[in-house]
């Protein structure tokens, strides 16, 4: 069989092997099937001609020539080993994956291919290539090594960018979407300020209401101010009124969909965490518990919601019940690495502890000694 048809073939078996054994998408099964039979033609090209040379040399081989050959062979394989090391790392821990990118490394991958196919195939025939030496084809095969590790490191620079674009526009939405319950809590201040100006008035009507033993009508309107100052308070108090009103109409959602909520959430009166980063962690702590928790049909349904300062370090845990029948790995999405990207801003850190019947989620922030706190 002619060389291009055999490669087709390893192809398509890499290929087969990617999709059907390993389950990967076509996508990546085709480039790595690509990329794989790339880098194995060019390194074992390159070697192969080390060896011609070593033959070359004429007369009957020698111990040394032998030794040679075999560390020549050997340091083939650790060529290839380290190359695909270093092709993985364009590829291990992506976010992004998208069909235009993959094409981005698709077409010079197999543009090169097609180049060393041209080189091997002129080489073995009367074509001008077959006139090369055996420097020529080195200088040949160390081009298309080193056209190929260009590549490569286009592409990981290419989708870092992509990643950083990607995150900067989470981060601005995230921004966006609390500056609507800071919004809000500018409007419940002025109502608690329109309220408390009104406050003396409230006592003297249900101060005459009760010199006239119109008890009745002092009750109904007493219920009316309840029904003012429970608007204008926030379920949990955390210290920080951003917070408490994020808080407000998180777990007000909550409520809603039937979930046990127990908040113990502690905010330092003064220290450098920014309202907004605080924000970002809670709302997507809070967000993620509640998605969880609306697809439980049986069980107990709780979110405990807890932070508090000890030291120099701020914790903040958030835990939701889960069905134990539910296996499904924890996948680090968008909500998860817009909470460690804040917690890494401030020196630290997040854990997730995945039980059986429930889910933890622990971060941590470091906090200058030097503050004061209250």
């Amino acid at each position: 069989m002619s060389f291009i048809f055999t490669t087709a073939i390893e192809v398509l078996a890499l290929f087969s092997f990617g999709c059907l054994i390993l389950r990967c998408r076509p996508w990546l099964s085709g480039i790595t099937a690509i990329l794989a039979i790339t880098i194995m033609q060019i390194i074992n090209g390159l070697f192969q001609t080390m060896t011609q040379i070593v033959y070359g040399c004429g007369g009957p081989l020698g111990n040394f020539e032998k030794l040679l050959l075999a560390a020549i062979s050997l340091t083939s394989v650790i060529s290839v080993f380290i190359a695909y090391r270093y092709t993985i790392k364009s590829f291990y821990g992506r976010k992004i994956a998208l069909t235009q990118q993959v094409l981005i490394l698709l077409l010079p991958t197999l543009f090169i291919l097609l180049i060393l196919q041209f080189i091997i195939s002129s080489s073995s025939s009367t074509g001008f290539l077959s006139q090369l030496t055996n420097a020529g084809h080195m200088i040949l095969e160390l081009s298309a090594l080193g056209c190929l590790a260009a590549v490569l490191y286009a592409y990981h620079r290419l989708l870092t960018g992509f990643e950083l674009e990607l995150k900067n526009t989470m981060l601005e939405q995230q921004a966006a979407s609390q500056q609507d319950y800071i919004d809000e809590l500018k409007y419940r201040y002025e109502q608690t300020r329109s309220f408390r100006h009104d406050i003396k008035n409230h006592w003297t009507i249900l101060e005459n209401l009760i010199q006239k033993e119109e008890l009745i009508k002092a009750q109904e309107y007493l219920g009316k101010l309840k029904d003012v100052t429970d608007k204008t308070s926030f379920p949990c108090s955390t210290g920080n009124t951003v917070i408490d009103m994020l808080l407000s109409s998180k777990l007000g959602l909550a409520a809603q969909k039937e979930i046990h909520v127990d908040c113990t959430v502690k905010i330092p009166a003064k220290s450098s965490l920014d309202d907004l980063d605080l924000c970002i962690v809670f709302s997507n702590a809070v967000d993620n518990a509640i998605n969880a928790l609306s697809t439980l049909t049986e069980g107990n349904k709780y979110l405990l919601l807890s932070a508090m300062q000890k030291g120099s370090f701020f914790m903040i845990e958030a835990e939701n019940s889960r069905c134990m029948k539910d296996s499904s790995p924890i996948v680090f999405g968008i909500g998860l690495n817009n909470i460690k990207a804040v917690a890494q801003k401030y020196n630290g850190t997040i854990s997730i502890e995945d039980g059986p019947d429930f889910f933890r989620l622990n971060v941590l922030f470091l906090i200058p000694q030097h503050q004061t706190y209250h």
